[in-house]
This record gives C-alpha cells, structure tokens and sequence, in this order.
C-alpha cells in the first residue's frame, strides 16, 4: 500500500509541529470544535496558521487565545443583553400597571 502522504509533505508537518503547530484535525480534537470553524478561523486570520497542500496547521496558543477571548466576549454580550431585556421589562410592567399616589 503506497503512503497517502509524499515524503516532503510528512517532514513539513513534523516541521511545522515542532514550530508549536498543530494540525486543524488534531486542534479540533484537543479543543472541541469543528475542523472547518478552525479553518475558517486560519483563512480570516484571526488564528495563526499555514496551509500545507489541503491541510491547515494552527498555532495551539493562539487558537487557545482566540477562544478564550471569544467566550470572554460572548459572556460580556449575554449580560449587557440581559440587562437591557430586564430593563425592558420593567418598563413594560410600570406601563402596564401604573401606580396611583
């Protein structure tokens, strides 16, 4: 059976891996998520990452920081919604039940 990998292309990757690069594959494996949102993320750069032939390679810190402050983001987005609909619902209830002195 022939090696589905080029020689050149195997020494790239453990090139790469030794460079702090993980591949996309492993990387969503390590890190729960898809492969394609982790090629994505490479192609908009918003990660740090190389394309070897069909094969994304990410640096595992800087997806690990990407995350981290993504979910930091989202946490800040759920409670400023919050507020505001907890807002909006008082002064709903204060229209809707007007209090007489």
């Amino acid at each position: 059976m022939q090696d589905p990998y080029p020689t050149d292309f195997l020494q790239v990757s453990n090139e790469l891996s030794h460079d702090g690069l993980i591949s996309s594959t492993h990387a969503s494996e390590l890190f729960s998520i898809t492969n394609d949102y982790i090629t994505r993320l490479c192609r908009k750069k918003d990660v740090v990452g190389v394309l070897v032939g069909r094969l994304w390679f990410v640096d595992a810190d800087s997806l690990r920081a990407y995350l981290g402050n993504s979910r930091q983001r989202r946490e800040e987005h759920n409670r400023a919604l919050s507020a505001r609909m907890r807002r909006e619902y008082e002064t709903r209830m204060q229209h809707a039940n007007p209090q007489t002195v």
